[in-house]
């Protein structure tokens, strides 16, 4: 028998259901077209269930989505712990964040790192840490016997450490000629650091992929995320990924903070119809992705968090915000676990000073 999956989180607006399942990343509308259709569609809902002999079309759709299931909860279960914790371990592959200084040169409202820049041990790479840390993660790599690795640049901002970041990659590189090892390069920054030197750098190592942050339209974003002399950041992330989406081939994620500062609806429908007005073709070819909010929480030290129930409430809007603008579902909802790049037995953090994590 056939019921809703217990991962479908639906709404009825009007003559509409808009159906997400959060285990196959599915976002679809039905419009009823018939009452045979909108009866069958509410029996789903409402908790009963429909044979599998006489499947129609639309349903044949739902199901390939995972929309429905004939499974039972208990091994939807299970079939999302094998998805989850599979990335736990693979043991063949590492993910490594590289972080030589928490140093930064923007002041974000709700940075969860700020007080660790009091120590300037924090701030300092250290002494001899890049031969130090090559040493360290060359046997780690060859101890491990890993096939692959992927580099994460961190900071603080890592694009103010990029001559050791560099010197480093460089180095692991000649190391690991003869792709017996494949090596990765990403990084996580705020995009506002930008010169003809670096450019190079992110063409010729290469680095492949970059998660850049931008909260909301300019005056949202420039009260949230100033440089430290209160200056905005805006409009300098965003030439920046208009130079690098241009004049690289790197792929760009851009996150979105959700906090009580930008979580007006209206806030996020104008920074994604400025993003779709200004970078369709990228969007279009996936060079640059863009997502529904990261919630703000007591993780990451936020000031002003909104609660889960006001998320989980506007989280349909966000969606259908997403699809008005004609981003590709797939990779809306791409899912990649663990989320965390240090969550698998194969993650290390080298943080100032060479200190791993």
């Amino acid at each position: 028998m056939l019921k809703l999956s217990k991962y479908t989180l639906f709404q009825k607006h009007h003559n509409e259901y808009l159906l997400f399942n959060s285990l196959s990343k599915a976002f679809l509308g039905i419009t009823f077209t018939n009452n045979e259709q909108k009866n069958k569609i509410n029996v789903l809902i409402n908790g009963g269930s429909l044979p599998e002999n006489n499947i129609t079309p639309e349903l044949s759709t739902l199901i390939e989505q995972g929309i429905l299931t004939n499974l039972s909860p208990q091994d939807e279960d299970k079939l999302f712990e094998h998805s989850f914790y599979s990335n736990y371990f693979s043991n063949d592959v590492a993910t490594i964040t590289l972080a030589p200084s928490l140093s930064c040169n923007l002041k974000c409202t709700y940075c969860y790192q700020s007080g660790y820049r009091t120590n300037t041990k924090n701030i300092l790479p250290g002494a001899n840490w890049n031969e130090c840390v090559s040493e360290f993660i060359k046997k780690f790599i060859e101890n491990k016997k890993i096939k692959k690795v992927v580099f994460v640049w961190f900071g603080g901002e890592p694009l103010l450490s990029y001559p050791l970041l560099k010197k480093f990659s460089d180095a692991m590189k000649c190391y690991f000629p003869d792709k017996s090892v494949k090596l990765k390069f990403d990084i996580i920054t705020n995009n506002t650091i930008l010169n003809n030197e670096i450019m190079s750098i992110f063409v010729e190592l290469p680095i492949e992929s970059a998660q850049i942050t931008i909260d909301g339209t300019e005056k949202c974003h420039d009260s949230m995320r100033p440089y430290l002399n209160g200056h905005g950041t805006y409009k300098d992330i965003f030439l920046n990924i208009t130079k690098l989406l241009n004049e690289t081939k790197i792929n760009i994620a851009v996150r979105f903070n959700l906090s009580l500062e930008n979580n007006n609806l209206k806030y996020y429908s104008d920074f994604i119809s400025e993003m779709t007005k200004n970078f369709d073709t990228f969007i279009k070819n996936n060079r640059l992705r863009l997502g529904y909010p990261v919630l703000a929480s007591d993780a990451f030290v936020y000031k002003n968090p909104i609660s889960l129930k006001e998320y989980s409430e506007n989280f349909i809007n966000y969606l259908r915000i997403l699809s008005n603008a004609g981003v590709d579902r797939s990779q809306t909802f791409k899912y990649m676990p663990p989320f965390c790049t240090t969550r698998n037995c194969n993650s290390l953090v080298v943080g100032p000073g060479g200190r791993y994590l």
